[in-house]
């Protein structure tokens, strides 16, 4: 999971260098972000209870409320009212 997010970052940072870094509608965005999952305890349960249907004997289900994840990214004007815009999110370990 670890070589993954290193070959984006890299991929990422390659992209920028091909961007001409001395234009001004170029840009870098992200940073890191703490993820709240809106997760209850029924829906715990639920999980819990679909498993055990298809064929589990039991099943305890635990997930995490927060998590720590990152944002990056880059845009590049394409005229005046219009950017593009490539980017990557990690929404931490559920």
């Amino acid at each position: 999971m670890i070589k993954f997010f290193k070959n984006v970052l890299i991929l990422l940072f390659l992209t920028l260098l091909s961007f001409s870094v001395s234009k001004a509608e170029n840009y870098v965005y992200g940073g890191p972000k703490l993820i709240i999952y809106d997760v209850s305890d029924d829906d715990l349960q639920s999980t819990a209870n679909e498993l055990v249907a298809l064929g589990f004997s039991s099943a305890k289900v635990e997930a995490n409320t927060a998590g720590l994840g990152f944002d990056i990214g880059l845009g590049a004007a394409v005229n005046s009212s219009w950017d593009i815009e490539a980017g990557f999110v990690y929404l931490g370990e559920f």
